[in-house]
């Protein structure tokens, strides 16, 4: 399942050629997770708008060594450029982030990569939401917030459960949405998630609780591996042996 990207021409045309407006967003970064979102968002009828510095999925293909793509945004700048202000039918002005926050040696995670992008998306003018999907520490976006007040970018955290195997179908089959940050994002988010999963429980709260939630979920996973990690050592010492099954990604959710 290649995620569908298109370009602002062709997303034109098509809104021509069936006579309506398709809602669209955009989405910055294409690993596992915005590769997801883009592929659950095409299939479920958006136009999905996608820029990775990397250059990953253009159309299914790869750009080698990062260079841009004919056609295809050079920049979150362009990528703006192509669709706000009438130049996409229908654009809602989100941005998802999904971009990776890798841990430094002294254990804390670098978010110079999200904060770089959030400062491309404050810099120009103009209201949008940018949707945070990167795991970060509590309290980032609620200071996210202060800095970029009055520019017209609102942050929201949007955490993501996804296991990197099977990111697509844990994405799609999502029972429960939490959505952290300032009333008026998080409204306008509910009401585009909505459209995409209907029947899924939608939680709007503030972004210091979204952050924990993701950050809770992820420590008591990894407190189940230590523990079977354990147990293994214990039964291998005992010569016994012991079948343990972990919870499917759709059961851990229903049990949150």
């Amino acid at each position: 399942n290649r995620p569908l990207v298109i370009n602002r021409k062709l997303c034109k045309e098509l809104s021509k050629c069936k006579g309506n407006m398709k809602k669209s967003i955009a989405i910055v970064g294409q690993g596992f997770v915005g590769g997801s979102l883009t592929t659950v968002f095409s299939e479920r009828g958006f136009d999905v708008y996608a820029y990775d510095k990397a250059g990953k999925y253009v159309n299914g293909a790869l750009s080698s060594h990062g260079d841009p793509v004919a056609g295809y945004p050079g920049s979150i700048a362009e990528l703006i450029g192509d669709n706000e202000n009438g130049g996409t039918p229908g654009f809602s002005n989100v941005y998802f982030v999904c971009l990776p926050t890798p841990m430094r040696e002294d254990g804390s995670a670098d978010l110079s990569i999200v904060e770089s992008a959030l400062q491309e998306l404050a810099s120009i003018p103009g209201e949008r939401i940018a949707v945070v999907k990167s795991t970060v520490p509590p309290g980032s976006t609620e200071k996210w917030n202060k800095k970029y007040e009055g520019t017209g970018l609102h942050v929201i955290f949007n955490p993501e459960f996804l296991t990197e195997a099977n990111a697509v179908e844990d994405f799609n089959n999502q029972t429960r949405i939490i959505l952290g940050g300032p009333r008026k994002g998080t409204t306008k988010l509910k009401t585009l998630y909505s459209k995409v999963f209907p029947k899924a429980t939608i939680v709007k709260t503030d972004s210091t609780y979204a952050e924990m939630v993701k950050y809770v979920t992820n420590s008591f996973l990894a407190t189940k591996v230590s523990f079977a990690n354990e147990m293994y050592e214990i039964c291998e010492g005992l010569d016994v042996c012991l079948l343990y099954t972990s919870p499917s990604p759709r059961d851990r959710q229903k049990s949150r």
